[in-house]
């Protein structure tokens, strides 16, 4: 992780001479993404998106995480591998 470091150092250096810098948002979130940190790389992504509709990558990023968001089943489901899942194996009782 530490060139991944040194680069999110760089970055928040860029954003903090200019917050509005679509591009520093843009790679923040590329970065944050590889590093398994989605939450906050959609935020970056989102900011990207907000200074400039047309930067068609960050919106096609903000898309695929609402995407993945409503395709996840509902916690504690049976297809989320719940508790009552892990209780009833998942399956329902003979009645």
């Amino acid at each position: 992780h530490a060139p991944f470091d040194d680069m999110l150092r760089a970055l928040d250096r860029a954003l903090r001479s200019n917050p509005r810098n679509e591009r520093a948002h843009f790679y923040k979130g590329t970065i944050l993404k590889r590093m398994k940190r989605d939450r906050e790389a959609i935020k970056h992504f989102k900011e990207a998106v907000e200074i400039n509709p047309r930067n068609v990558d960050a919106a096609r990023e903000v898309r695929l995480a609402d995407m993945r968001k409503d395709s996840r089943p509902p916690p504690g489901s049976a297809a989320s591998g719940g508790i009552l899942s892990r209780l009833f194996g998942g399956t329902k009782p003979d009645e």
